[in-house]
């Protein structure tokens, strides 16, 4: 289980909700990754309120990628 900040409808802060999500377990050549933060845009907190000008219909406009970890040389 994972816990996430969710939101089902536009408004102010107080529409995110704290969740638990299931997460499946890595297919193969696949790992999972812990993150532990994650950064917001201005254009992401407008989308929150629904003041965003691009179609939710895009659906590239709503996937994540977690930052690339740095790894110290040896």
């Amino acid at each position: 289980m994972a816990r996430v900040i969710r939101f089902h409808e536009t408004g102010g802060p107080e529409v995110l909700k704290i969740e638990q999500l299931d997460v499946p377990p890595p297919g193969k050549g696949e790992v999972q990754i812990s993150v532990k933060a994650l950064g917001l845009n201005r254009a992401e907190s407008m989308f929150r309120r629904g003041e965003y000008i691009e179609s939710v219909g895009n659906s590239s406009t709503l996937r994540r990628r977690a930052p690339d970890p740095w790894v110290p040389s040896s």
